[in-house]
């Protein structure tokens, strides 16, 4: 049974994803909800599951955080059992990773977005600072691994 957990996770997982878009695409718009496109003056709704889309994925980003630092403090534990030089190198990689997280906190901006059509307040403080924080760590996270594409086709074809 524990083998097959992983497998009936994703599936439970991925048969959720699919309703919930579905919903959000399929959905009625929420008359309620409408406001004026600035650019073509139309009026335009909002679709009735945005909110049921962004907890979901809220909750897959959760579960996926939680999930990779429990199996990377096993890894550790279990490594520097084992190797301690290599789980030395290992903590090196996620204290980098950290510093990445931190200067992007840092270089994110808490003012106010002027957002068509929205008046709460999560797009201030620490939301809009964590949202930069995200944006700025995807761009660091997409450079890198493209550099790293980049450096081992040129590396290996160096090495012959």
């Amino acid at each position: 049974m524990l083998k097959k957990l992983p497998k009936i996770s994703l599936i439970v997982c991925a048969a959720i994803s699919l309703i919930v878009v579905v919903m959000f695409f399929l959905g009625l718009g929420n008359p309620n909800a409408e406001f004026q496109s600035p650019n073509t003056g139309e009026y335009l709704t909002n679709s009735t599951y945005t909110d049921l889309f962004l907890w979901w994925a809220y909750i897959l980003f959760g579960i996926a955080f939680v999930v990779t630092i429990l199996f990377t403090i096993v890894r550790f534990c279990k490594l520097f059992a084992e190797n301690p030089k290599k789980a030395i190198r290992m903590l090196v990689v996620l204290v980098v990773f950290a510093l990445i997280f931190v200067i992007s906190w840092s270089l994110g901006s808490d003012e106010k977005l002027e957002i068509i059509g929205y008046d709460g307040t999560d797009n201030v403080g620490f939301w809009a600072q964590f949202s930069d924080m995200i944006i700025f760590t995807a761009y660091t996270l997409f450079c890198a691994s493209f550099l790293a594409l980049f450096g081992s086709m040129l590396y290996s074809k160096l090495k012959k």
